[in-house]
């Protein structure tokens, strides 16, 4: 359990500089652009590696039992987070409606976990980010650049919506492999 906790304070922490105008400017200049960005990469991606670890070697300490049609929403909530996740990086017009879209995509990632996984490891994985990314919409305004106000055509929301599409069969595929149980 140390370990997962460890990798969540960590991706919270590392999450939490650029809302530090200070320190991060002061970490930029004493570092230089590249240099901040590439060690703001690299703690996040041991983040990442903590809180794998940890997930996978956390005592099952249960805590609820499975919520009725967990089951049958948290593939619907998973489609929808993978969407928005991706409508955050491609320019569409999803991005006009739904401020922070990659903010509210992780909330729903956390809550669909949260319907099927009801042991501590899992509250503290999945319930530490999607309660900081809810920390993150509402308190520090999430990042306003995923916001777009000028309408886009619509070539490009059928393409975020193949691209979620795709990224979400792959999940399908890959997480009994990597994470063990299977999606659906």
């Amino acid at each position: 359990m140390i370990l997962l906790i460890a990798g969540l304070f960590l991706i919270v922490l590392i999450h939490l500089l650029p809302a530090m105008p200070a320190i991060r400017s002061a970490l930029v200049e004493r570092l230089g652009e590249k240099t901040y960005l590439l060690l703001f990469s690299l703690v996040s991606v041991l983040a990442v590696v903590l809180l794998a670890a940890g997930m996978g070697r956390a005592e099952y300490i249960p805590l609820w039992g499975e919520l009725p049609y967990g089951r049958d929403l948290s593939p619907l909530l998973m489609a929808a987070a993978v969407l928005l996740v991706t409508a955050a990086y491609v320019p569409n017009n999803l991005r006009r409606l739904i401020r922070n879209p990659m903010l509210w995509g992780v909330v729903l990632w956390a809550v669909a976990h949260l319907l099927v996984a009801g042991h501590l490891a899992a509250l503290l994985l999945f319930g530490g980010i999607g309660g900081y990314a809810l920390y993150a919409i509402f308190f520090r305004g999430g990042r306003r650049h995923w916001q777009s106000a000028e309408p886009r055509p619509w070539p490009l929301d059928l393409l975020t919506v193949v691209l979620a599409a795709i990224i979400y069969g792959a999940l399908l595929w890959l997480h009994p492999r990597l994470f063990g149980p299977a999606i659906i």
